[in-house]
């Protein structure tokens, strides 16, 4: 596994390069082999043919140790033995993904102020228990909420078995970065579980340090970045990775009028871009649409039709409409 890998053991990075490289925060064999040759080229003071050579290797490496290659059939049968789905607690929204949100991989919750994301998110923690929680927002992680939704449920919850990043550790992109490794490299050190990584908001940071269209493109190769390591943790933990982002307007009708078919009739646009699109396996687009009444639409998704459900929100958290 990568986990055995050092920066090390990548030909064309010695001592001095691995610092550079850790400086940045790339900090595995996994990130750099999914880094941008530009971005390498910058970081190591070297050629972008240089740079390319030393992902390629990355890259090897990996195939070497990780690459499993099986059949139809034996990949269905490692999915059903090795895939699970955590209950949302509103069993329209669980039927729609067929049983819940899956492990192994990278779920977004999307939608406006209010919707219920971070309620759901906590649902969804009562239900997995080992948690790693990455807060980039102050006073967004209510560990009380948690309780009392596990306490309405009448289900026991150590906080102990929740890892937390408070926002005021999360204050750039890059330091957001970090804090999925330390918290997941700090899971692997004590030989724990973990069931659930949420990153609750996904996009604030990026919102905050990429605010013009000139800097569009350095946004997107940190996204990828970030969703590279995501998908990595959701991989080699098996643990469902949860993201939450907000949604900005479009103001062009044309944009408009794409953007409500995609989101099931919804004008606001999740805020990322073709990034976090790509690299989330399922989008759910939640919205307020009564003083008591929620909903959710699956608006992307490999396996799933789109459909939308409705649920409220009480002390049990998200529930039945």
């Amino acid at each position: 596994m990568s986990g055995e890998l050092s920066l090390r053991d990548v030909e064309g990075v010695g001592e001095k390069s691995e610092a550079k490289l850790r400086e940045y925060g790339i900090n595995s064999v996994v990130e750099l082999a999914a880094s941008q040759p530009a971005v390498i080229a910058k970081v190591l003071g070297v050629s972008a043919l240089k740079a390319r050579l030393i992902i390629n290797s990355a890259k090897q490496l990996l195939f070497q140790r990780e690459v499993i290659v099986r059949t139809a059939r034996e990949h269905q049968e490692w999915m059903e033995k090795n895939v699970f789905r955590i209950p949302t607690g509103c069993r329209a929204l669980d039927e729609a993904l067929r049983g819940g949100v899956p492990t192994r991989r990278v779920t977004t919750l999307t939608g406006p102020y209010g919707s219920g994301k971070t309620q759901l998110s906590k649902t969804l923690v009562v239900n997995a228990l080992a948690t790693i929680w990455i807060e980039t927002e102050p006073g967004t992680l209510s560990l009380d909420r948690i309780v009392e939704i596990a306490r309405s449920r009448g289900l026991e919850i150590s906080l102990d078995d929740i890892l937390v990043v408070p926002a005021e550790w999360v204050t750039t992109p890059q330091q957001q970065l970090l804090a999925y490794e330390a918290a997941y490299r700090k899971v692997k050190d004590v030989g724990g579980d973990l069931s659930i990584m949420v990153v609750d908001s996904f996009v604030a940071k990026f919102r905050e340090t990429y605010s013009g269209r000139e800097s569009f493109p350095l946004r997107g190769e940190e996204e990828n970045r970030h969703l590279g390591m995501l998908q990595y943790i959701a991989a080699d933990s098996g643990a469902a990775v949860v993201l939450t982002a907000q949604v900005m307007g479009v103001p062009d009708l044309e944009a408009q009028i794409s953007t409500k078919v995609r989101t099931g009739g919804h004008t606001m646009k999740m805020y990322g871009g073709t990034p976090i699109e790509h690299g989330s396996g399922i989008i759910i687009y939640l919205d307020k649409v009564a003083s008591d009444r929620w909903s959710a639409t699956i608006v992307d998704s490999p396996e799933h039709p789109s459909k939308t459900v409705y649920f409220r929100i009480s002390e049990r958290g998200i529930v039945d409409a």
